[in-house]
Formats: structure tokens, C-alpha cells, sequence
């Protein structure tokens, strides 16, 4: 290893990560290599780089101090190879640097949920007392874990420290829907409920929001209010997915998350509504209505599993286009995929690409000028084919933490 700052920072984040003694002992050694070999190749240009050997003690607890910050906003902004790159040589000056330790259990919750867990109650223990996102990190790493009670009590914490917050998303509005979550699973009713009515006020209304309303009205027997957040959920989602649709710039995985939900809140709706079906067996009345909700909710379920496995098949054609992209036939079964889902813009795109391939094929020009017929008298390549999910699961991007809070 010749250089201690961002390659190392990505081999270090996997799951096996010995936290403290690889940052402390690593970057020693590899940082001496790189004195001795010259400049660094592959230093950051967002990260300047530090050298503690060089100044004073007072010196490099400054410099901790600026680079923990630093790696903190970057985590917050998004740019999560940077925060890594800022928490890691924050390290090299302090080993117990604050926003720094916060900072890596933010990035290895997901990975490393015990290491995560270890560096929340460092930080929570010093300067992140009364800082919140030690507080929700923790609760996250518990609920994963099913242990709500101690994921209340966290949650509980971070509620407390998490008032007039300047961030992108309703920081306390969320916390409080968590804290509900944990508590109903709890079977802690009253406050659950009340905490998730409280919540849902504060926050965008989204089918994924309803979704979570529901659950916690199920879990503390509140069935006609579960059933009517279900059929709100459900509702939400039909115009999220009709606006993917219209939007050319949409991705597959974003498509595949939303159908995913939407199946597993039919399922929901159809076991209550069969459950409510059982208990009127024998009476002449009230029957009728229940098994037509029962008749929509079957065909809205199939129409959702035939979307579900047309982006599934467009995954397995995607990945056959990455293996052989002169192969015509791959992109016409993609665009003819891409049109049945309702995508026509990446349909077009694809055919596009097929002509680049071979622009005398008469499939690819009859295709465009079905689809696009300004497309088909066009000159030339054209636009990027779309990129869809892989075929057994939704695509999740690399350079961010899974679950991002």
C-alpha cells in the first residue's frame, strides 16, 4: 500500500472492518510509504492532507477538529466517500475525534451494525450527548436488530435532542414516526398511535409513510384505520409509478421499489378483507361489498405482478446488451419491454442504440417509427439505453450507505 487516504478508506468500509487498530495502524504504515515514496497519486482534492508527525499536539487537535466537521457535512451532503476520506485523517491527528466516530457508525450501520453500535456510544458518551444522530442511529441499528425496546429508548433520546434542526428532512417528525414503530411493536399502544398521528402531520405524504401508518394501526388492532392508510398507500402509489412513467430521466430500481410495497400492501389488504369475509360467512347482507374489494384488490395484484416481472426481464436483457452490445435482437426484446412497462422514452433510447449498431435493419426502423417517428428519420446514434434493476432485485448505489437516516 503506497497511499493511506481514499483507496484504503474503501477497502477498510466492508463489514470485516477492525475499526480502531487498522485506522490507527494502517495509516501509520501506509503513510510513512507514502513520505517515502513521494506525493501521494491518489490523494483527494476535497480532503487536504494531514501530518501529524509535523506539528504540535495543539496543532493536530485543530486540525481534527476542522476535518471531523468537514466529514460530518460531507456524510450530510451526500458524498460519502468523502466524509470517510475526512473522518480517516481526522483519526490520524485525534483517534477519538467526535463528529469523525459519528460520521463511520453513520457509514458502517448497515455494514457493521456491532462496530456502528460500538462508535454510537463513544460519541454519545462525549460530545454527541446531546446531538440526536447518535441517538437515531442507534435506534435504527435495533429495530434491524428486532430489539424494539432498547431501539425505543434510543429513539426516545434522540427526540429529545432533536428541536430546531436545520436539515433537508423533518428530523423530529421522523424520529417520533420511529419511536411510534418501535412502540407498537412493543404493544404500546396509546403512545404509538399517538406519536404516529403526530408524526404523520409533520411529513411529506407519501404511499411509503402510509404504508408504515398502516402497520402500526395493525399492530394495535385499529383495523379500519390500518385498511384506510392501506388504501391511501395504495392510492399514492398508482401516481408515483404513472409519474416514473413520464418522467424519461426514472430508473428501474426506483420502479421496482415502489412495486415491491405496492404488492406487499395488496397482500395485506386482501388478508384483511378475507379475514373480514370469514366473520360475515352466513349472512345475507354485507357480504357483497367485501368480495368486491376483494375482486379489486386480485386485479390490481395481478396487473402489479405482471409490472413486477416485466422489469425483472428487462433487468436480464440489460445485463445480456453489457455482455454482447451488437446483438439487435437484445435491444429490440429491451424496447419492446420498456414499451410494456410504459417507459417508451428508454424504449426509443434503446432502439436508438440498435441503430447505431446496424442502421440498415428494417425491425429497428419500423420499431421507431411506431414508437417515434421523429426518431426514425433522425441521423445517427442517440441516447444512452436506461439501466435497469438486476433481475432478481433492485439495484442499490455504491456509493452510499444503505439506509442513509
Amino acid at each position: 500500500m503506497s497511499h493511506c487516504r481514499t483507496s484504503w478508506v474503501r477497502v477498510c468500509l466492508p463489514a470485516d472492518l477492525r475499526f480502531w487498530s487498522a485506522v490507527l495502524c494502517a495509516c501509520a504504515m501506509s503513510c510513512g510509504l507514502a513520505s517515502a515514496s513521494g506525493a501521494d497519486p491518489a490523494a483527494p482534492t476535497s480532503a487536504p492532507a494531514s501530518q501529524p508527525s509535523r506539528m504540535s499536539g495543539s496543532q493536530r487537535a485543530q486540525q481534527a477538529e476542522e476535518l471531523g466537521r468537514k466529514a460530518l457535512a460531507a456524510y450530510d451532503a451526500g458524498d460519502y466517500v468523502a466524509a470517510a476520506d475526512f473522518a480517516d485523517q481526522a483519526f490520524r491527528n485525534r483517534s477519538d475525534q467526535p463528529e469523525a466516530t459519528i460520521t463511520y457508525a453513520l457509514l458502517l450501520k448497515d455494514r457493521d451494525p456491532r462496530q456502528a453500535l460500538d462508535l454510537v456510544k463513544k460519541y454519545t458518551d462525549d460530545r454527541g450527548k446531546r446531538d440526536y444522530r447518535g441517538y437515531e442511529v442507534g435506534g435504527d441499528i435495533y429495530m434491524k436488530s428486532n430489539s424494539p425496546g432498547q431501539a425505543a429508548n434510543f429513539y426516545l433520546q434522540a427526540l429529545q435532542w432533536s428541536d430546531n434542526i436545520v436539515s433537508k428532512r423533518a428530523v423530529k417528525a421522523e424520529i417520533r414516526m420511529k419511536l411510534a414503530e418501535a412502540q407498537s411493536m412493543r404493544q404500546l399502544c396509546k403512545d404509538a398511535v399517538s406519536n404516529a398521528e403526530q408524526a404523520v402531520r409533520g411529513l411529506q405524504q407519501t404511499a411509503d409513510l402510509q404504508w408504515r401508518m398502516a402497520r402500526v394501526y395493525n399492530k394495535c388492532g385499529k383495523s379500519a384505520e390500518s385498511a384506510a392508510a392501506m388504501e391511501l398507500a395504495v392510492k399514492l402509489l398508482r401516481g408515483e409509478i404513472e409519474g416514473m412513467k413520464r418522467d424519461e430521466l426514472r430508473q428501474f430500481n426506483e420502479l421496482y421499489s415502489r412495486l415491491t410495497m405496492r404488492d406487499e400492501i395488496l397482500r395485506a389488504q386482501y388478508k384483511v378483507l378475507n379475514e373480514k369475509l370469514e366473520k360475515l360467512t352466513g349472512e345475507k347482507k354485507g357480504t357483497g361489498e367485501v368480495r368486491m374489494s376483494m375482486a379489486r384488490a386480485m386485479v390490481e395484484q395481478a396487473e402489479n405482478d405482471r409490472m413486477i416481472k416485466l422489469t425483472r426481464a428487462a433487468g436480464l436483457v440489460q445485463d445480456a446488451v453489457q455482455q454482447d452490445e451488437k446483438r439487435i435482437e437484445y435491444y429490440l426484446l429491451l424496447a419492446e419491454i420498456e414499451e410494456a412497462i410504459g417507459f417508451r422514452a428508454s424504449a426509443v433510447a434503446a432502439l436508438l442504440k440498435a441503430r447505431a449498431v446496424n442502421p440498415s435493419d428494417a425491425r429497428v426502423s419500423e420499431a421507431l417509427r411506431r414508437l417515434n417517428p421523429g426518431a426514425a428519420s433522425a441521423s445517427g446514434g442517440g441516447a444512452g439505453v436506461s439501466s435497469p434493476i438486476p433481475a432478481s432485485q433492485p439495484a442499490r448505489p455504491t456509493s452510499a450507505p444503505a439506509g442513509k437516516p
